[in-house]
């Protein structure tokens, strides 16, 4: 049996599979379908970095706690990978990494991505499709529909209302309101940024997925610290 499929991105979060411990090949299909379809940015502690088709950025925590391993686990079965050219690894700034593949947050780049995800041989063509669209419609509606489920969730026939979109943090225009009206004394839009950036990043699974109490929490005791500082005498030194 030759040729491909495809897959909708995230099915291995289905609840019917539980909290089932990732095999190897499960583990290798979550690299595949983790990297960006298309050129894209992704912040990295606070810094963005450009990623190409193919490739992705995750921590060894992160992956360890998505797959139900341990970081060693992860770290082996990259060096693995890496030794039988499967993936490639270089440093988040884009130079040749210099420490073993899966240590610590490099981008990982999916050698032959495009054999796993790239166009059918009629894609390639100009002709037209069994539904009567040409080609480059049929990549066109692929794109805007892989887009609209990597990117932006929105609700059926509404455009997205958010008014904070990150990697975990997706915040609607109300919320952010109601926030800058409750903590007036920080500067929400930068505490979000970072708390997203952390988020994504070095939070377990069960703070990412309660990340709006979470935060508000974190914000209301920034406004705390905030008031206390501002009630605080101010002490000038003696002449």
């Amino acid at each position: 049996m030759s040729g491909y499929y495809r897959l909708q991105r995230g099915w291995q979060d289905n609840p019917l599979f539980g909290n089932d411990e990732y095999s190897e090949r499960d583990a290798w299909v979550w690299l595949i379908e983790s990297a960006a379809w298309r050129p894209s940015r992704a912040r990295v502690k606070g810094t963005l970095i450009d990623l190409a088709r193919g490739q992705l950025c995750f921590s060894q925590r992160f992956m360890a706690e998505k797959w139900g391993w341990s970081k060693s686990r992860v770290d082996r079965f990259l060096k693995r990978l890496a030794g039988a050219e499967m993936i490639s690894t270089c440093s988040k700034i884009g130079a040749t990494a210099g420490h073993p593949a899966g240590q610590g947050q490099s981008v990982i780049t999916i050698c032959n991505y495009e054999k796993y995800q790239g166009p059918t041989e009629t894609e390639r063509g100009n002709g037209q499709n069994d539904n009567g669209a040409t080609a480059g419609q049929q990549r066109g509606k692929e794109e805007r529909r892989e887009e609209g489920k990597k990117e932006i969730e929105v609700t059926a026939g509404a455009a997205s209302d958010y008014a904070f979109e990150g990697r975990i943090i997706r915040l609607k225009h109300v919320d952010l309101d109601r926030w800058r009206t409750s903590f007036p004394d920080v500067d929400v839009q930068a505490q979000l940024q970072s708390r997203d950036d952390w988020l994504a990043t070095e939070a377990d699974e069960a703070t990412r997925k309660k990340w709006f109490v979470s935060t508000s929490n974190q914000l209301a005791s920034l406004q705390s610290k905030a008031r206390q500082r501002a009630r605080e005498p101010a002490w000038e030194s003696p002449c």
